[in-house]
């Protein structure tokens, strides 16, 4: 099972209804991560980095291992973030006695937003900064083996067994 499935599975076993007629699927809380990428890059490239590039003299703002381990370490705090919910999840579908694996937990998918934000913003710090890198430390001729190397890494990521 890959993350995305077991996020999908997660949201599916929470309430998610927005009011007492109107519940949404599972599927779109992905978008929250996504929406935060888009809103992260906007104001990075317009607004902060200009900004640190006037005080640290570095032009595209902050280093390019520093946004790199911000990613990771935004990446592993959104993991952190989703085991706790999962186990405040778990905890109340068993005090409510809700061991079926289909039973929906009267705890809000809202929940799952600020483990998604985090992701959306782990995920442009670590790929600005590894493209980056790869731009400062790599000669012009491997520009592209670089930028395949990285597509390939992505792809590779998200493809995981049966799922591909």
């Amino acid at each position: 099972m890959s993350p995305r499935s077991f996020s999908i599975i997660q949201a599916n076993s929470m309430d998610r209804h927005l009011s007492p007629t109107l519940q949404i699927s599972a599927a779109p809380f992905t978008v929250f991560s996504y929406i935060t990428m888009t809103i992260y890059v906007l104001i990075y490239d317009r607004i902060l980095a200009p900004i640190l590039a006037k005080h640290n003299g570095n032009p595209s703002g902050l280093s390019t291992k520093l946004l790199m381990g911000l990613g990771l370490l935004l990446s592993v705090a959104s993991a952190a973030l989703c085991a706790i919910i999962e186990g405040i999840r778990r905890r109340t579908a068993i005090k409510k006695g809700q061991d079926e694996p289909d039973a929906v937990t009267n705890m809000s998918a809202m929940w799952l937003i600020p483990q998604y934000s985090l992701f959306g913003l782990a995920k442009p710090m670590n790929a600005i900064g590894q493209k980056e890198f790869e731009y400062s430390q790599f000669p012009k001729s491997m520009y592209s083996m670089g930028m395949a190397v990285y597509t390939l890494s992505t792809v590779g990521g998200g493809c995981r067994g049966e799922e591909c």
